[in-house]
């Protein structure tokens, strides 16, 4: 046997060698961009969920302040609503007043009865009308009380 012969066999063999692994190189890239692309796929799906979740989440916490925020109103319109009682000024006329054992903090007042039922406070301005003594007068609804009979 010639060994250039054996020499040049080795040496084709080798070359089929490194072109069977490149192809096989070649056959894994394009196995591995398939994965990628899957993979990629995957992690938008994920992505897109998350995305989904926190819009939903903040909707939530947007509704939870809100709430909060009512109830801490509802809270404060109570505690007020507390500090005055019904009074009938005279036979048939009812306004709110001040309670008695509330601290004065600021000047006697009254407040419209049918305007504070419906958690408007609306405080009654004096003017005075000659015949019936004094009217008080409501800024929101225009209800006109007389004082004194």
């Amino acid at each position: 046997m010639d060994i250039n012969a054996v020499s040049s066999g080795i040496a084709a063999m080798q070359g089929l060698v490194g072109i069977s692994r490149t192809l096989l190189e070649v056959r894994d890239i394009t196995k591995l961009a398939g994965i990628q692309f899957e993979l990629n796929q995957r992690i938008l799906d994920v992505q897109a969920a998350m995305f989904d979740l926190q819009a939903k989440f903040q909707a939530k916490s947007d509704a939870f302040e809100a709430l909060k925020a009512h109830a801490t109103q509802l809270e404060s319109a109570a505690r007020d609503r507390e500090r005055y009682t019904l009074h009938e000024i005279r036979a048939g006329a009812f306004v709110y007043r001040r309670r008695e054992d509330v601290q004065p903090t600021e000047p006697i007042h009254y407040l419209c009865q049918p305007c504070f039922d419906k958690g408007v406070k609306a405080i009654l301005e004096a003017q005075d009308s000659g015949v019936y003594g004094e009217l008080q007068i409501c800024p929101v609804c225009d209800r006109k009380i007389a004082m004194s009979t």
